[in-house]
Protein backbone atom coordinates (compact mmCIF):
# COMPACT_ATOMS: atom_id res chain seq x y z
CA UNK A 1 0.00 0.00 0.00
CA UNK A 2 1.05 3.46 -1.09
CA UNK A 3 2.51 5.49 1.86
CA UNK A 4 0.29 8.65 2.34
CA UNK A 5 1.40 11.60 4.53
CA UNK A 6 -0.64 12.83 7.33
CA UNK A 7 -3.80 14.86 6.78
CA UNK A 8 -3.05 18.23 7.54
CA UNK A 9 0.98 18.19 7.17
CA UNK A 10 2.73 21.04 7.58
CA UNK A 11 6.17 21.04 5.32
CA UNK A 12 8.33 24.19 6.00
CA UNK A 13 10.53 25.61 3.38
CA UNK A 14 13.20 25.70 5.81
CA UNK A 15 14.55 24.67 8.99
CA UNK A 16 17.64 25.77 10.93
CA UNK A 17 20.16 24.34 11.35
CA UNK A 18 19.55 22.44 8.02
CA UNK A 19 20.28 19.22 8.97
CA UNK A 20 21.44 17.96 5.56
CA UNK A 21 24.67 17.12 5.05
CA UNK A 22 24.69 15.14 1.29
CA UNK A 23 22.68 15.42 -1.71
CA UNK A 24 22.87 13.75 -4.12
CA UNK A 25 21.11 13.47 -8.25
CA UNK A 26 21.96 10.51 -9.88
CA UNK A 27 21.22 8.62 -13.56
CA UNK A 28 21.54 5.19 -14.24
CA UNK A 29 21.97 4.33 -17.66
CA UNK A 30 23.09 1.91 -20.66
CA UNK A 31 24.93 3.23 -23.43
CA UNK A 32 25.88 2.01 -27.00
CA UNK A 33 29.33 3.17 -25.91
CA UNK A 34 32.16 0.78 -24.54
CA UNK A 35 32.48 1.04 -20.89
CA UNK A 36 35.79 2.81 -20.97
CA UNK A 37 34.65 5.11 -24.00
CA UNK A 38 31.73 6.45 -21.68
CA UNK A 39 34.02 9.10 -19.87
CA UNK A 40 35.57 10.25 -22.78
CA UNK A 41 32.51 11.18 -24.19
CA UNK A 42 31.50 12.80 -21.22
CA UNK A 43 34.78 14.49 -20.10
CA UNK A 44 34.93 17.66 -22.54
CA UNK A 45 31.42 18.73 -22.27
CA UNK A 46 32.01 19.67 -17.94
CA UNK A 47 35.59 19.73 -17.98
CA UNK A 48 35.40 23.61 -18.60
CA UNK A 49 33.20 24.24 -15.79
CA UNK A 50 34.03 21.18 -13.56
CA UNK A 51 38.08 21.49 -14.13
CA UNK A 52 39.39 19.36 -11.18
CA UNK A 53 39.42 15.21 -12.08
CA UNK A 54 40.38 12.54 -9.93
CA UNK A 55 40.53 8.75 -10.39
CA UNK A 56 38.22 6.81 -7.70
CA UNK A 57 39.63 3.49 -6.05
CA UNK A 58 37.07 1.52 -7.92
CA UNK A 59 39.71 1.99 -11.23
CA UNK A 60 42.68 0.16 -9.27
CA UNK A 61 40.47 -3.15 -9.61
CA UNK A 62 41.44 -5.25 -13.16
CA UNK A 63 38.80 -4.41 -15.14
CA UNK A 64 38.35 -8.61 -15.57
CA UNK A 65 36.97 -8.36 -11.94
CA UNK A 66 35.34 -5.38 -11.96
CA UNK A 67 33.11 -6.06 -15.33
CA UNK A 68 31.97 -9.19 -13.84
CA UNK A 69 30.65 -8.53 -10.22
CA UNK A 70 27.27 -6.92 -10.08
CA UNK A 71 28.28 -4.49 -6.76
CA UNK A 72 30.93 -2.69 -9.25
CA UNK A 73 28.33 -2.32 -12.15
CA UNK A 74 26.74 0.91 -11.27
CA UNK A 75 30.03 2.78 -9.65
CA UNK A 76 31.21 6.02 -10.76
CA UNK A 77 34.91 5.95 -11.81
CA UNK A 78 35.73 9.36 -12.08
CA UNK A 79 35.22 12.77 -10.27
CA UNK A 80 35.19 16.06 -11.47
CA UNK A 81 35.20 18.82 -9.18
CA UNK A 82 34.33 22.23 -8.93
CA UNK A 83 33.21 24.27 -5.80
CA UNK A 84 30.45 23.14 -4.25
CA UNK A 85 29.72 20.41 -6.93
CA UNK A 86 31.29 16.67 -7.97
CA UNK A 87 29.98 15.32 -10.85
CA UNK A 88 30.60 11.23 -10.75
CA UNK A 89 30.91 9.00 -13.89
CA UNK A 90 30.94 5.50 -14.45
CA UNK A 91 30.09 3.30 -17.20
CA UNK A 92 26.27 3.52 -16.32
CA UNK A 93 26.15 6.20 -13.78
CA UNK A 94 26.15 9.87 -14.22
CA UNK A 95 25.45 11.69 -10.49
CA UNK A 96 25.97 15.67 -9.08
CA UNK A 97 26.24 16.32 -5.59
CA UNK A 98 26.47 19.41 -3.25
CA UNK A 99 28.71 20.01 -0.93
CA UNK A 100 29.21 22.18 1.74
CA UNK A 101 25.97 24.15 3.23
CA UNK A 102 23.04 23.00 1.47
CA UNK A 103 21.70 25.99 -0.42
CA UNK A 104 17.96 25.14 -0.79
CA UNK A 105 15.94 23.61 -3.31
CA UNK A 106 15.93 26.26 -5.96
CA UNK A 107 19.49 26.77 -5.97
CA UNK A 108 20.55 22.88 -5.95
CA UNK A 109 17.93 21.89 -8.19
CA UNK A 110 18.16 24.45 -10.70
CA UNK A 111 21.78 23.60 -11.04
CA UNK A 112 20.88 19.58 -11.05
CA UNK A 113 18.15 20.43 -13.98
CA UNK A 114 21.10 21.89 -15.95
CA UNK A 115 23.97 19.54 -15.39
CA UNK A 116 21.50 16.77 -16.15
CA UNK A 117 20.25 17.96 -19.12
CA UNK A 118 23.84 18.82 -20.50
CA UNK A 119 24.51 15.03 -20.20
CA UNK A 120 21.20 13.84 -21.80
CA UNK A 121 22.63 16.25 -24.72
CA UNK A 122 25.65 14.02 -25.55
CA UNK A 123 23.27 10.44 -26.16
CA UNK A 124 25.95 8.84 -24.17
CA UNK A 125 22.52 6.78 -22.70
CA UNK A 126 20.64 4.94 -25.01
CA UNK A 127 18.55 3.73 -22.26
CA UNK A 128 17.81 5.01 -18.94
CA UNK A 129 17.50 2.38 -16.17
CA UNK A 130 16.31 5.05 -12.82
CA UNK A 131 16.99 8.14 -11.59
CA UNK A 132 16.84 9.14 -8.18
CA UNK A 133 17.49 11.89 -6.05
CA UNK A 134 18.93 11.05 -1.93
CA UNK A 135 19.15 13.18 0.60
CA UNK A 136 21.28 12.36 3.99
CA UNK A 137 20.20 13.77 7.28
CA UNK A 138 22.55 14.10 10.47
CA UNK A 139 21.56 14.59 13.83
CA UNK A 140 23.91 15.10 16.48
CA UNK A 141 21.41 13.28 18.81
CA UNK A 142 19.69 9.98 19.12
CA UNK A 143 17.00 10.61 16.40
CA UNK A 144 14.49 7.99 17.49
CA UNK A 145 12.63 9.82 20.23
CA UNK A 146 11.43 12.87 17.61
CA UNK A 147 10.19 10.62 15.07
CA UNK A 148 6.49 10.27 14.32
CA UNK A 149 7.07 6.66 14.28
CA UNK A 150 6.66 3.54 16.99
CA UNK A 151 8.83 0.62 17.13
CA UNK A 152 7.47 -2.67 19.09
CA UNK A 153 8.90 -6.06 20.28
CA UNK A 154 6.42 -8.05 21.96
CA UNK A 155 3.69 -5.54 22.16
CA UNK A 156 6.57 -3.53 23.88
CA UNK A 157 8.32 -0.18 22.58
CA UNK A 158 11.52 -0.85 21.47
CA UNK A 159 14.46 1.68 22.66
CA UNK A 160 18.08 0.76 21.89
CA UNK A 161 21.12 2.94 21.18
CA UNK A 162 22.36 0.80 18.44
CA UNK A 163 19.52 0.66 15.66
CA UNK A 164 18.94 0.68 12.47
CA UNK A 165 15.91 0.45 10.50
CA UNK A 166 15.56 0.16 6.33
CA UNK A 167 12.61 0.00 4.80
CA UNK A 168 10.71 0.37 0.96
CA UNK A 169 8.08 2.89 0.70
CA UNK A 170 6.09 3.82 -1.97
CA UNK A 171 4.96 7.55 -1.99
CA UNK A 172 3.48 9.75 -4.90
CA UNK A 173 4.36 7.28 -8.12
CA UNK A 174 7.98 6.94 -6.28
CA UNK A 175 10.32 4.06 -4.87
CA UNK A 176 11.66 5.33 -1.23
CA UNK A 177 14.52 4.11 0.34
CA UNK A 178 14.15 5.03 3.69
CA UNK A 179 17.43 4.38 6.15
CA UNK A 180 16.73 5.49 10.12
CA UNK A 181 19.96 4.90 12.31
CA UNK A 182 21.42 6.33 15.64
CA UNK A 183 24.80 5.03 15.31
CA UNK A 184 26.38 7.46 12.36
CA UNK A 185 29.52 9.23 12.81
CA UNK A 186 29.74 12.77 10.46
CA UNK A 187 33.02 14.15 10.04
CA UNK A 188 32.88 17.99 10.08
CA UNK A 189 35.29 20.94 10.32
CA UNK A 190 34.87 22.57 13.95
CA UNK A 191 37.51 25.26 14.63
CA UNK A 192 39.88 24.45 11.12
CA UNK A 193 39.79 20.81 12.12
CA UNK A 194 37.92 17.63 10.88
CA UNK A 195 36.67 16.05 13.94
CA UNK A 196 34.15 13.14 13.79
CA UNK A 197 30.70 13.83 15.86
CA UNK A 198 28.46 10.96 16.31
CA UNK A 199 24.66 10.62 16.14
CA UNK A 200 21.73 10.00 13.98
CA UNK A 201 21.13 9.75 10.12
CA UNK A 202 17.88 9.60 8.60
CA UNK A 203 18.38 8.89 4.59
CA UNK A 204 15.94 9.06 1.74
CA UNK A 205 16.59 7.59 -1.34
CA UNK A 206 13.62 8.59 -3.63
CA UNK A 207 13.45 6.54 -7.33
CA UNK A 208 12.09 6.36 -10.75
CA UNK A 209 12.70 3.28 -11.24
CA UNK A 210 10.85 3.07 -14.31
CA UNK A 211 12.05 6.21 -16.55
CA UNK A 212 9.80 7.41 -19.44
CA UNK A 213 11.10 7.41 -23.29
CA UNK A 214 11.18 11.13 -22.94
CA UNK A 215 12.93 11.42 -19.62
CA UNK A 216 14.80 13.89 -21.28
CA UNK A 217 12.34 16.51 -21.51
CA UNK A 218 10.17 15.48 -18.84
CA UNK A 219 13.31 15.33 -16.11
CA UNK A 220 12.65 19.12 -14.35
CA UNK A 221 9.36 18.47 -13.88
CA UNK A 222 10.22 14.91 -12.09
CA UNK A 223 13.24 15.88 -10.55
CA UNK A 224 10.54 18.27 -8.48
CA UNK A 225 8.49 15.48 -7.79
CA UNK A 226 10.95 13.17 -6.62
CA UNK A 227 11.99 16.39 -4.09
CA UNK A 228 8.67 16.96 -3.13
CA UNK A 229 7.98 13.02 -2.20
CA UNK A 230 11.41 12.99 0.07
CA UNK A 231 10.65 16.57 2.00
CA UNK A 232 7.19 15.46 2.71
CA UNK A 233 8.36 11.54 3.83
CA UNK A 234 11.24 13.73 5.93
CA UNK A 235 8.67 15.94 7.64
CA UNK A 236 6.27 13.48 8.08
CA UNK A 237 8.61 11.10 10.09
CA UNK A 238 9.14 14.05 12.42
CA UNK A 239 7.28 15.03 15.32
CA UNK A 240 5.45 18.53 15.37
CA UNK A 241 6.96 19.65 18.62
CA UNK A 242 10.33 18.74 17.31
CA UNK A 243 9.93 20.50 14.41
CA UNK A 244 8.88 23.37 16.09
CA UNK A 245 12.21 23.93 17.54
CA UNK A 246 13.78 23.81 14.63
CA UNK A 247 12.53 27.30 13.93
CA UNK A 248 10.76 26.36 10.61
CA UNK A 249 9.99 29.00 7.50
CA UNK A 250 6.85 28.44 6.07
Amino acid sequence: MPFVAPPGLRIPRKITPCPINMVVAEVRFESPLPSDAVFGAIYPGFQADYPQLSRLPVTEIPAVIRDKDAQFEFQPYYQLQAPNYVIQIGPKVFSILRQGEYPGWEDFGSTVKAVIARFFRMDVAKTVLRASIRYTNFFSFDIYGKLNARFLVADQPFNSSETMVRTVLDMGGFQQILIITNTAVYNQFQNGVMKPSAGSVIDIDTLLVTPTKDLAREYPVLVDKMHGAEKTLFFALLKTDFVATLRPEY
